[in-house]
């Protein structure tokens, strides 16, 4: 039986909707969902918090807590804007949960390296000072599972990478099922062993976050993820797909499963190569090349090297 689960959850707030997703985690599971901003991660992140009613079921522990309170659910909801209490220390922000288990509270802070900090207010911390408060409160209640909501964009970005680490840290110290959103695919890849793909509402793809990035159902997906060179499956005399194949795996010897007559459009020049912007019927192609042809060329590359997808 999965840890965490919903089932056809659609959720509307005013011209917006979260469309029937489904998802199942683990215990121990780190999720990512990813997408653009506006693409409703906040909003599936407050919905399982329970602060907007739905539709469809949401399962914690086996139990069904769809129309359980929030502050009976046991879920632990951080901001990226922190949402501390800036009239109120450190200490009072870690102690204002109503757990006082004195030893998980002092496991938090030397984790944490909070007691240096304990008497001072908000104000005066530093970005990352304030996300590890929030975490750190959200921690002491014991949560069952642990929301993250963007909470890398308001530090500092030379001290993201390291704050993931600390993130991973925690999550295996502390035994965490965790959801975290963000739209860096770094992050995403960094942290989470599940990920997935959200875009206008809906949840376009889930699954091992290595498959995910790897394996795109979607042109969709493919778009979002950054793949390069997307294009109608016509062009290699398939029908109703897309592919992708990267520009370094293009050669301009016609050397290949596939091979396309193409003609040169442009040449950018580099350092060590140049990237060749294509022509192909009605596409766009792009390959880097060390030499630059002189007429149009035949490309070719291989089936192993493509990545096939979905509309």
């Amino acid at each position: 039986m999965s840890y965490f689960k919903v089932e056809n959850l659609y959720v509307r707030r005013g011209n917006f909707e979260l469309k029937n997703m489904n998802l199942e985690l683990e215990r121990g599971d780190f999720l990512s969902i990813i997408g653009k901003t506006g693409s409703g991660k906040t909003l599936f992140l407050e919905t399982i918090a329970g602060i907007y009613k739905h539709k469809g079921k949401i399962f914690l522990g086996g139990i069904d807590i769809s129309n359980i309170p929030i502050e009976k659910r046991q879920i632990g909801l951080v901001y990226q804007d922190f949402m501390l209490f800036n009239h109120l220390t450190v200490e009072q922000n870690l102690l204002f949960s109503k757990n006082r288990d004195k030893g998980l509270y002092k496991n938090i802070v030397d984790t944490f390296a909070l007691e240096r900090l304990l008497n001072r207010k908000p104000k005066g911390l530093s970005g990352g000072e304030k996300q590890k408060v929030a975490i750190a409160r959200a921690l002491i209640s014991k949560p069952n599972l642990l929301l993250l909501d963007e909470p890398l964009s308001s530090i500092d970005f030379s001290f993201r990478y390291m704050f993931i680490e600390f993130l991973k840290e925690v999550h295996k110290k502390f035994d965490l099922t965790t959801i975290y959103v963000t739209h860096n695919l770094k992050e995403a890849l960094s942290l989470s062993n599940k990920c997935g793909v959200l875009i206008d509402g809906k949840l376009l793809q889930f699954g091992p976050t290595k498959d995910v990035f790897k394996k795109p159902k979607s042109k969709a997906v493919a778009e979002f993820l950054g793949f390069k060179n997307i294009l109608p499956c016509e062009l290699i005399d398939l029908k109703g797909c897309y592919f992708s194949v990267s520009p370094y795996e293009i050669n301009l010897d016609g050397k290949g499963d596939f091979n396309i007559a193409a003609k040169i459009l442009s040449v950018l020049t580099k350092e060590s190569s140049n990237l060749l912007k294509l022509k192909v019927k009605s596409s766009i192609i792009y390959a880097y090349s060390q030499k630059v042809p002189k007429e149009d060329v035949l490309i070719g590359f291989d089936k192993s090297k493509v990545v096939f997808f979905n509309k």
